[in-house]
């Protein structure tokens, strides 16, 4: 299998920092960060759950993840890149993935129903002390 990566040792877009007889380890030449503004700047990236990140406010900007439609920069819509990274447009505020809405959504609705059942369960159970005059 370690054959197939041989080829990573003559991109040019690479460099080896670490040759040893069981690692070859390389970075990436020119990676400045994991959010880049247009203007050059890094810019901070804090991302507490998955479908929601808190960047710096910027001008536009690459962040170096897989693009995908439903992006959202406060309202704004982000796009994808030529590249496929995901462009976000100027502003500020919170990046999020909107679609993931939806699953909270679902997840609300299911945990609901699952303890409206069970309250409907323990509530009808005959096993519930009943005081009969």
């Amino acid at each position: 299998d370690w054959q197939t990566y041989l080829s990573l040792r003559e991109d040019p877009g690479l460099v080896r920092v670490v040759d040893g007889p069981t690692l070859e380890l390389f970075e990436v030449a020119g990676w400045r960060g994991e959010v880049v503004a247009d203007d050059g700047s890094v810019l901070r990236l804090d991302s507490p759950v998955a479908p929601v990140a808190s960047i710096d406010p910027s001008g536009p900007a690459t962040w170096s993840r897989p693009g995908a439609s439903g992006w959202l920069r406060g309202l704004a819509p982000a796009s994808v890149g030529a590249d496929g990274r995901l462009r976000l447009p100027a502003g500020g505020g919170l990046v999020w993935y909107w679609p993931a809405v939806l699953v909270l959504v679902g997840d609300a609705i299911w945990l609901a129903a699952v303890g409206t059942a069970a309250w409907r369960t323990l509530r009808d159970s005959p096993s519930r002390p009943m005081y009969v005059l």
